[in-house]
């Protein structure tokens, strides 16, 4: 997601006590409690001389019936407008029976593994009680939070932790600008991330919002 560009070795230092009261509220099971049919929508633009490719995710879940669970998620790859790959991987319910599905096979799980599957939604490993990947941030903000305190802002009205900052930096002999505008709630759930590259040979722009209903 961009953010270790700003990070360091960590230093022993104060945390600012209006991060620090924030992010007191990081909780995954809360996040899990609250986050039952949720969504995100990444969109990933580059643009390289005339060549524009897009991929376009989409990954939802509801697990409100916990004897019915659902996942769906989508991956769509075009170049210049032209579909050149596309992804698609659900949860499938016969009767008691789930399957994954993903690339025309499919593949019996048993509810464990189909809460599993749903539960990708808010990470993609763990170890020791840390979670990291998907849409709960939580452990890794707390992982990086002492390196980026001073990017960081609390907005209180919305309860959300913002980190936002712009950076030129050198990759080889080429110049980037990089930005990046990452909204956290007070769960430790990713509410939105845009991030902006851009340098004499490329343009790269990903805009990802996650959706509570």
């Amino acid at each position: 997601m961009a953010i270790s560009l700003l990070t360091s070795c960590t230093q022993q230092r104060h945390l600012r006590s209006d991060i620090k009261e924030f992010i007191a509220s990081f909780s995954l099971a809360s996040a899990q409690e609250v986050y039952k049919e949720c969504s995100f929508v990444r969109v990933d633009t580059e643009t390289v001389g005339s060549t524009v490719v897009e991929v376009t995710a989409t990954k939802s879940i509801n697990v409100k019936d916990p004897n019915n669970l659902v996942y769906d998620y989508t991956e769509i790859t075009t170049e210049n407008g032209e579909v050149k790959q596309s992804l698609h991987n659900y949860l499938e319910k016969n009767d008691e029976n789930y399957f994954y599905v993903s690339g025309g096979t499919k593949v019996q799980k048993t509810p464990a593994e189909a809460l599993e599957i749903t539960n990708s939604f808010f990470y993609t490993s763990s170890s020791e009680g840390i979670y990291i990947g998907g849409m709960y941030a939580g452990d890794t903000m707390l992982d990086i939070i002492f390196d980026i305190q001073d990017n960081v802002t609390i907005d209180s009205e919305n309860k959300l932790l913002v980190y936002s900052y712009e950076k030129v930096m050198k990759e080889g002999n080429v110049t980037v600008t990089i930005s990046q505008d990452y909204k956290v709630n007070n769960l430790g759930m990713v509410v939105s991330n845009y991030i902006h590259k851009e340098s004499s040979q490329s343009t790269f722009n990903s805009v990802l919002t996650v959706t509570n209903k």
